[in-house]
């Protein structure tokens, strides 16, 4: 009786900023004491506190991680899609799609050399066109990590000769504003060689005529032996600026060119083996090589460049294709792509540290805004945000289409999704892209399955 009464005589209230204890006598002055109300405080706080972090980890967890609901991507799904568009007998053809870092689809399809009847593989070798560009910026931010530049350089500083070498930076460079033509160095290059680049040049400002076949005329029709491309005269007198460096941007492949030259020349070799032997070999990319079309003996199976005529047949461009390395020229393997993808993902900081990858994938300067989409450069690669009133979604991409052979890779960042497409051919009919036919329905599919949002 005397336990129980107890227990009816004791009331005990806890609220969150109070605490009430009653009980007549001596006790009650005890149990009422400040300190105790304060550390009754505090160990509720503490508890709210550790509830609330325990609930905000799961929120964490649950919604915001990038593919908390993504769906697996479903191999026979992409097979089905691949076989609709891409024709079995036509060149070759190479699709790679990466999920949380891991291959979720890898397979080429055609033939590396359609006359020889050599079906893709693996191990075909691609010219990816101006998405070479992204491997001379990681030579560039290399040396700068290593303290061989800077970003703030001047390029006269390695271009010696070069008119307007001292208004012009590395920066402004790897972010295509420094203004410099591709057109007047292209046509000056070309006079340069001894070839009437004019007329062609003329066709182009008119429309008449693409820049991909200009270039080709270019080559062949004017007797240029096609196999080597003229050299680019960066000591030119004449060279003129579309507008102040750093003002605006224009894409520039002759800027590419011009980093490239400057690896070699800080390097102290040529840019081929410095990529050999600084980033290539380093990652395991032991079948990708920049090439100055010189080096044919690294080119053991090259995809062979078609051009898909308006009659639906393919006429052969090229073995290997020329052209100018830094801009473009680099040629890689499907597999030798996911070893890329690794480097892109920092998981290779001794060859490029996350620090000058971010540097990469930072937006320099905005190239275009259209409705719900907007255009930006970062050191060699476009940034894309693709927006809607309710979301939006941040791709890391860049194309390519030079002689005969095209390429398209574009990350869905906060989705951790990568896409890349090999093409060897090019079409007749400039305004048709199979390339794009190819990854505009594989997107398609990922927006189905709310793997990436439908933007």
């Amino acid at each position: 009786m005397v336990q129980k009464d107890i227990r009816h005589r004791w009331r005990l209230s806890l609220h969150y900023k109070s605490v009430t204890f009653t009980r007549e006598g001596a006790f009650n002055r005890i149990f009422s004491s400040t300190a105790l109300i304060k550390a009754l405080h505090q160990i509720i706080w503490h508890i709210n506190m550790i509830n609330l972090i325990y609930k905000s980890l799961i929120a964490v967890l649950l919604f915001t991680s990038p593919n908390a609901n993504a769906q697996a991507i479903n191999k026979d799904s992409i097979d089905a899609i691949c076989k609709k568009i891409i024709d079995p007998n036509g060149p070759a053809v190479a699709v790679l799609i990466m999920q949380d870092g891991k291959v979720a689809y890898k397979k080429t399809f055609g033939y590396e050399n359609i006359e020889a009847k050599r079906k893709a593989s693996n191990t075909t070798q691609f010219n990816i066109a101006s998405v070479s560009k992204t491997f001379t910026a990681a030579a560039i931010m290399q040396l700068v990590e290593r303290g061989k530049l800077s970003l703030t350089d001047t390029i006269g500083k390695y271009l010696k000769g070069y008119a307007i070498g001292s208004r012009i930076t590395i920066h402004q460079l790897l972010s295509h504003t420094s203004g410099l033509s591709d057109s007047s160095t292209l046509s000056k290059s070309y006079a340069y060689a001894g070839v009437n680049f004019v007329p062609f040049r003329e066709a182009l400002e008119k429309k008449e005529i693409d820049f991909l076949r200009l270039l080709y005329m270019a080559y062949v029709l004017n007797g240029y032996d096609a196999k080597y491309p003229p050299p680019v005269d960066f000591k030119m007198k004449d060279t003129f600026l579309l507008f102040t460096p750093g003002t605006k941007y224009a894409y520039s492949n002759s800027g590419y060119t011009m980093l490239a030259n400057i690896v070699s020349n800080v390097a102290g070799m040529p840019f081929k083996d410095y990529m050999r032997k600084n980033i290539l070999l380093p990652v395991g990319m032991k079948n990708t090589y920049s090439y100055n079309s010189r080096n044919d003996a690294d080119i053991q199976h090259p995809a062979h460049a078609y051009y898909l005529m308006k009659d639906g047949s393919y006429r052969k461009m090229f073995e290997r294709v020329p052209d100018f390395e830094g801009a473009t020229n680099i040629y890689t393997t499907i597999d030798d792509w996911v070893k890329y993808e690794n480097l892109l993902a920092g998981k290779a900081p001794s060859v490029l540290s996350k620090e000058s990858l971010n540097k990469m994938f930072t937006p320099h300067v905005t190239s275009n805004i259209r409705p719900k989409i907007k255009w930006m450069y970062g050191y060699g690669w476009m940034i894309v945000d693709r927006y809607s009133e309710k979301d939006t979604m941040r791709c890391i991409q860049h194309s390519g289409g030079t002689l005969g052979t095209a390429a398209w890779r574009v990350r869905y960042v906060d989705q951790n999704v990568t896409l890349t497409v090999f093409y060897a051919h090019m079409e007749e009919d400039m305004t048709k892209y199979k390339r794009f036919d190819l990854s505009n329905a594989i997107e398609g599919y990922l927006k189905r399955k709310k793997i990436i949002p439908d933007l």
